[in-house]
């Protein structure tokens, strides 16, 4: 009974962490040598259609993981880049509903008829699970070209406390597939040997 029971946590242990990971989904240009490409910018595409509006704090925090990730493969920003990052960011609502019925019946037999008083309810509940979607694509700085992209999906909560790890945590998952690997680990900085 004890394993049953742990077996049964582990597995709705399982199915929650799996529920509120983040997917990533990233494609490329094949003919493109990214190692071309040395300097970037950031773009918000505040015009893209289906896309909602970052406000200014949630709009820092995404530059701000961007330059990092970016940073760690070897890329310095500039004013007149080889390559131009946008990013947009897309909530998407999808609702759901679930009803449970309960029938009572009181059922009475009288003189060659049936008589009874049958009732029921049913209670219908609207659920909302909101999803959010971050579109990073790197664009040529020349003829605005599409080279890569990357989008992280996510369910969101309405818990704002950890938005800014989310936000981080997702384009690293995001740029992790970026075909240029790393030239530092997260947190590790390369210093120069003196000679």
């Amino acid at each position: 009974m004890k394993i049953r029971t742990l077996m049964m946590g582990i597995l709705v242990g399982i199915t929650f962490y799996s529920c509120t990971s983040i997917q990533v989904a990233t494609d490329r240009d094949v003919d493109v040598n990214f190692e071309d490409y040395s300097t970037y910018d950031l773009r918000y595409n505040r015009e893209r259609d289906g896309f909602v509006s970052i406000n200014d704090i949630n709009q820092k925090r995404i530059e701000k993981g961007l330059n990092t990730e970016l940073e760690r493969k070897g890329m310095e920003r500039a004013a007149m880049p080889d390559v131009y990052i946008e990013y947009a960011l897309a909530i998407d609502i999808n609702r759901y509903y679930n009803s449970q019925s309960a029938y009572y019946g009181t059922p009475y037999w009288g003189r060659r008829a049936y008589y009874g008083g049958n009732f029921g309810t049913t209670t219908v509940t609207e659920h909302e699970v909101k999803s959010g979607q971050l579109i990073v694509e790197m664009r040529e700085g020349k003829t605005d070209k599409l080279l890569w992209y990357g989008v992280g999906s996510k369910t969101l909560s309405n818990n704002q406390k950890n938005i800014e790890k989310t936000i981080l945590e997702t384009i690293g998952k995001i740029l992790e597939e970026y075909p240029i690997q790393p030239m530092s680990e997260p947190g590790i900085e390369l210093k120069d040997n003196e000679s």
